[in-house]
This record gives C-alpha cells, sequence and structure tokens, in this order.
C-alpha cells in the first residue's frame, strides 16, 4: 500500500515536473522571439528591370533677348502683354516726345569738347597751317612721325659720338704733348688764354643766335593766330563774292532770254524773212557786271516793255513751249527774272555784309596786329644783334688764333708740336661746331614733340566732338515719335515697365524668348545615375497624355553649383510647351530581364562591398529558428524599387527588406506576421 501510493506520488511528481520545465521552456521561448529583431522578407525572383533616372525641371528657354533702352524715357504706351508673339519690327512700347536726360548730358559733353577745342586751336602756340592740316585730315602718321623722330635721335647720336671721338683725340694730343715738356723760351699762355675765351664767347654768342631765332619764330606764329581770324572772313567774303557773281550771270542769261523770245514774238519781220531762222537774230541784252562788290553793286536791269507795232507780215507766233518758257520768265517764280533779281539783291547783300565782317575783323584785331608786329620787330632786331655779336666773336677768335699761331712760329724747332697743336685747334673748332649742332638738334627735336603732341590733341579733341554729334543726332532723332520695336521675333516672356513709368539703363524693358531657339530643362542626378544616361538618348514624358508633341533630348551635362558631387543632365526640349512650365521626364536604358532581381531596400553596403541579407531555417525541438546569412552581390540595374544582382544566390531566396532593429549577419531573427 504504502508502495502503491510512493510510486503514485513519484508519478505525479514527474508530471508536474515535465509541465513546469515545459511551460518554462515556451516562456522562455516567447521571451527570447519578443527580444529577436523583426524583419519582413521578399523572394529573389527573376523579373525585367528598367533601368531608368526620373526627375523633373522647369522650362527655360534656350536664349531668351532682352530689350534695352540706352536712354532714361516715359513709356507713352504698352503695345504688347506678356504671352504675346511678335515679330521682328512689331512695335513693343511708346515712348514720350521729350529730351532724354542722355540727350542733355550729351549736348553739355559736346559743347564742352567744342570749347576745349576752341581754347586749344586759339592758343598762342598752335599754328594755323597746323588746325588746316588737322581740319581738313592731312595730319602725318604714326609711322611718319617716328621715322622724323628716328633722324634727330640718329643725327644726335653721331654727334655724340663725334664729340666723343674729337675729345679723345685731344687727350690724346695733351698727352704727347705733355711727354715732349717746353723746349721754347716762348710763353703762348696769354694768347691761347684768349684764344679759349673767344672760344667760350663765341659758344655763347650762338646760343644767343638759336634763343632769338626761338622769339622771333615765336612772335612770327602768335601774329599768324591773330590775323586767323580776319583769313576766315576774307574766305568767307570770297566765297559770297562767287555765290554774288553766279547769281548776276543766271539773272543776265535769263534776262537775255526773255529779250529774245519778246522780240520774236512782237518784232516785224520783211515777207522775204518770213519762214527764215529767228535765231540769228541779236537782241540788246542789258547785263549785270559780275566782277562788282557791294561798293559797286548794280540793280539788275529792268526790261523794256515797249511794244512793238506790227504789220500784216510779221514772224511766226512762238511755239507752245516757247510761249511757256517766256510765261516763267515773266513770272515770279523760280526759273523767272524776277527771282534772279531778288537772288542777285540777296547775294549783294551777303557780300556787304561779309565785306563789314573783314572790316570788324581788322579793326577788332588792329591793336593784337600791331602788339605782335612790335614783338616780331624787337625779336628781329634781337635776332640782328646776336647775329653780329657771334660774327664780332668769330672775328676774336680768329685773330686770337692768329696772335697765338704767330707766337707759337718763333719758337725754335717746334713743327711737330706745331703739327699737334694745329690739329688739336683744328679738333676743338669740330667739337665745338658739333656740341652746338647737337644743341640745335636737340631743340629741334624738342619742338617736333611738342608739335607732334598738339597735332595728336586736336586731332583727338575733333574726334571727340565729331563722334559726339553724332550721338547728339541719334539722340534727338529718338526725342520724338520714338517707339521700341521688336529686335527679333518671338513670344515676350516678361514686360517690366508700365505707362507712366521711366525707363533705366540698368533694367530691360522685356524679354522675348526666341523659340525659333528651343527650350532647355535640366535637373540634378547623382553621378552614378549619370553614368546610365548618353547624349542623344530620348526621354519619356511622364503623363504624356497631357501634353501635344513634346522631344526631350539629353543634350549634355554640367557641374551642379548647389551639390557638387552631382551633375545636371540638360535636355533640348521640342514641342508646344512655354517657359516657366514644370515637365517631369524619365531617361536611361530599356527593359531587360534578369535572373535575380531583389528590392532596392534589401541592398546593404559596408566597407566590403554591396550585400543583402537572406534568411535561413534551422529546425530544434522548440520549433524553426530564422538566421540572418550575410550574401555579398553585384549591382547589375536598377530602377526606382528593384535591383537585378549578381551572387552567390539561386533564386527564391527570402530577402530581408526592413527591419524593427539593426540585423547582424549569422544573428537570429523572427518573421513579421503576414
Amino acid at each position: 500500500m504504502n508502495t502503491s501510493k510512493r510510486r503514485e506520488w513519484i508519478k505525479n511528481a514527474i508530471i508536474v515536473f515535465l509541465t513546469v520545465m515545459l511551460l518554462l521552456t515556451f516562456f522562455s521561448n516567447t521571451i527570447m522571439n519578443y527580444s529577436l529583431p523583426e524583419v519582413a522578407i521578399q523572394n529573389a525572383t527573376s523579373a525585367s528591370i528598367t533601368a531608368k533616372v526620373r526627375g523633373s525641371g522647369i522650362i527655360e528657354a534656350s536664349d531668351p533677348y532682352n530689350v534695352e533702352i540706352k536712354e532714361s524715357r516715359v513709356i507713352a504706351s504698352v503695345s504688347v502683354k506678356q504671352g504675346d508673339t511678335v515679330e521682328k519690327g512689331d512695335v513693343l512700347f511708346t515712348l514720350e516726345d521729350a529730351e532724354s536726360a542722355e540727350l542733355v548730358e550729351a549736348q553739355t559733353q559736346l559743347d564742352t569738347f567744342r570749347s576745349e577745342y576752341e581754347k586749344a586751336i586759339l592758343s598762342a602756340d598752335s599754328s594755323s597751317s597746323l588746325v588746316d592740316r588737322v581740319e581738313s585730315g592731312e595730319t602725318s602718321s604714326s609711322a611718319s612721325k617716328l621715322a622724323k623722330i628716328d633722324g634727330y635721335n640718329n643725327k644726335i647720336d653721331r654727334l655724340e659720338n663725334a664729340i666723343e671721338s674729337y675729345n679723345n683725340r685731344i687727350a690724346e694730343i695733351d698727352n704727347e704733348l705733355g711727354k715732349m715738356g717746353d723746349n721754347s723760351s716762348v710763353d703762348t699762355s696769354e694768347e691761347q688764354q684768349a684764344v679759349n675765351d673767344a672760344a667760350a664767347n663765341l659758344a655763347k654768342a650762338e646760343n644767343g643766335v638759336k634763343a632769338a631765332e626761338d622769339k622771333l619764330a615765336a612772335a612770327s606764329s602768335s601774329l599768324e593766330a591773330v590775323n586767323s581770324s580776319v583769313k576766315i572772313a576774307e574766305e568767307n567774303r570770297a566765297a559770297c563774292l562767287t555765290v554774288y557773281d553766279e547769281a548776276v550771270k543766271q539773272y543776265n542769261l535769263l534776262l537775255a532770254r526773255k529779250e529774245e523770245l519778246e522780240n520774236k514774238k512782237n518784232t516785224p519781220a520783211p515777207a522775204s524773212a518770213v519762214g527764215a531762222d529767228e535765231s540769228s537774230a541779236e537782241p540788246s541784252t542789258p547785263s549785270v557786271d559780275p566782277s562788282s562788290s557791294e561798293s559797286n553793286v548794280s540793280e539788275p536791269a529792268t526790261e523794256d516793255t515797249t511794244a512793238v507795232p506790227t504789220t500784216a507780215e510779221t514772224r511766226p507766233p512762238l511755239l507752245p513751249e516757247e510761249e511757256a518758257e517766256l510765261e516763267r520768265l515773266n513770272g515770279t517764280g523760280e526759273g523767272s527774272v524776277t527771282a534772279a533779281s531778288a537772288a542777285v539783291e540777296a547775294a549783294s547783300e551777303s557780300l556787304a555784309m561779309a565785306e563789314q565782317a573783314v572790316s570788324d575783323a581788322e579793326t577788332a584785331i588792329e591793336s593784337e596786329r600791331a602788339k605782335a608786329q612790335a614783338a616780331i620787330d624787337a625779336a628781329q632786331a634781337e635776332y640782328n644783334n646776336a647775329v653780329n655779336n657771334r660774327k664780332n666773336w668769330e672775328d676774336k677768335k680768329a685773330e686770337a688764333e692768329r696772335n697765338l699761331a704767330d707766337k707759337e712760329a718763333s719758337r725754335p724747332d717746334t713743327s711737330r708740336r706745331d703739327e699737334l697743336n694745329n690739329e688739336k685747334a683744328d679738333l676743338n673748332l669740330k667739337a665745338s661746331k658739333a656740341t652746338s649742332d647737337k644743341s640745335e638738334a636737340e631743340s629741334d627735336l624738342q619742338e617736333l614733340l611738342a608739335e607732334f603732341s598738339k597735332e595728336v590733341n586736336l586731332v583727338e579733341l575733333l574726334n571727340k566732338i565729331k563722334e559726339q554729334e553724332k550721338l547728339v543726332e541719334k539722340l534727338k532723332a529718338n526725342s520724338t515719335d520714338a517707339v521700341i520695336t521688336a529686335p527679333v521675333s518671338g513670344m515676350i516672356s516678361s514686360l517690366n515697365y508700365v505707362a507712366g513709368e521711366t525707363t533705366s539703363p540698368e533694367k530691360a524693358l522685356a524679354q522675348i524668348i526666341m523659340t525659333e531657339k528651343g527650350f532647355t530643362l535640366s535637373f540634378s542626378v547623382t553621378s552614378d545615375q549619370a553614368k546610365k544616361i548618353g547624349v542623344g538618348d530620348v526621354a519619356d514624358i511622364q503623363n504624356s497624355w497631357y501634353f501635344n508633341e513634346i522631344k526631350a533630348t539629353v543634350a549634355g551635362f554640367k557641374a551642379d553649383p548647389s551639390n557638387p558631387q552631382n551633375r545636371l543632365v540638360v535636355f533640348d526640349i521640342v514641342g508646344d510647351v512655354q517657359a516657366g512650365q514644370n515637365l517631369s521626364l524619365s531617361v536611361g536604358q530599356k527593359s531587360a530581364n534578369y535572373d535575380i532581381v531583389v528590392p532596392n531596400s534589401a541592398i546593404r553596403e559596408d566597407n566590403n562591398g554591396k550585400f543583402i541579407l537572406i534568411v535561413e531555417s534551422k529546425s530544434s525541438p522548440l520549433g524553426n529558428r530564422y538566421i540572418a546569412t550575410r550574401v555579398d552581390v553585384e549591382i547589375l540595374a536598377s530602377d526606382d524599387t528593384m535591383s537585378a544582382v549578381s551572387g552567390g544566390l539561386y533564386g527564391y531566396e527570402s530577402v530581408i527588406t526592413t527591419s524593427t532593429k539593426p540585423v547582424e549577419a549569422g544573428k537570429q531573427v523572427r518573421l513579421a506576421d503576414n
């Protein structure tokens, strides 16, 4: 009995123990499962991959044209609106009639240039010949100027070399004379000093002559400048006299023709003369002396209107064209004797005014001319005195040299010394002459450079005046009835001004999109995506049913300024589009079938490269356990959701796509409930 109860108790204890162990194992496994990462899986399968790159961007014009104006003008009206299509030459804006600030500024600048030019040509050192050359466009070329300058520089170099050569030889002579010693009792120091003093004074006299020449030339230039105003007035008078002579000549011709026709019409002729050549008649033709001036201008001769009695036998009547010509001559319009007479009177008045202008100019400059002439007379007198002084010192120097030569001639056996001294004296003269010529050449060069500088300055000022005159005329032409027209054909993409606003040179009036140049679109892609795209690839238009005949072609690539690691793919857009429109495109390789395709979310990467994690199942007493296993792969192609891979896969493996916690290879995971 006791044994039976004991067995029952042991049996119950074992059952309880096993039940407890089972419960503990179950709860332990359940707790462990809930602590494992939960993963979602998807089978690797064979599928088709289209490796396209997708993006969107704003359509832009390939080459928009900015309509600009270089003036500040008020807009009177706007003839177009944004979105309008215009042809080249169509009116876009009408401007109010007014002088622009640029015109006022340009006119002020022109006046300044003219004032500067007048000051330059009226300066005392600007000759009328220089002004005439500049205004006639006959200035010398740069090559000619350089040739003249080189000529003077070469001359100065030659003279410097000659002077150096003379001085070197003189030093050699002095050295040889020093070695000879003084073997003569004759002292020539006083005579030699006289020669030296005379040579020094002669050099000073030469400089005085040059200075006097410069003063005389300057005074003559001043007188020429003073006389320029009279010269201009005299040229105007000559022109008026020519006009007057032509007017008188025309008047005499018309008057003679008129009298010829009236005589032909009114003068009787003998019967034998009827039908004869009437042009042989010699009518009396009063005339005006064409050489007369305003002081002896005679009034045009009045025509003789006395009727000539006619008889039964008269000349044949005038021809119709002769009647018309006579009527024109007797009238008052253009080509009539009266009009010609009026022209003679007008020309006579102009000539009288020109004569008065000459007289006024003569009177105006009379005092200045007297001063200039007095300066010339004084300069001429100074020059004459300088020349006489130079001649005086030349004579004194020659006399001193003769005295020196005579005294040295008394030395015994001084032939070699005399020879050297004569050579030295000759070299001194040559050196002095070369020095004088060098100074003169340097002075002439400075004058030439000064004249060239004046010429260049006048030419520059005159060119500025001509260019500014063109600008002023252009701005004046635009000051009235001015419109802004379309410089190119296209579509108005923007208008920056409305009526009443004032334009600014810094801001475009409008922008025109030249549709014939097409449109572009660009969006950013990664470097890997850029490798999948080639120039010339045609993109697909998303929602293509919404657009009409649009074609997008890859035109090229450029750097992405917002992300240096990316590239901008640029498309040429052709079709019914507008600037500012948003367009979504996809471009890349065509579809291809691959044996193993996995979701993009399954692709992982570390320092060893790209890989995926698959789930492998292992049996246990408590059920299946799932282990994450690493498989290294190579990406063959990708689209937005899937990638084709190659590696240690056979297909239909369970690939981990997402997880609730980080998953490591070799670790246990639990599957998400489906």
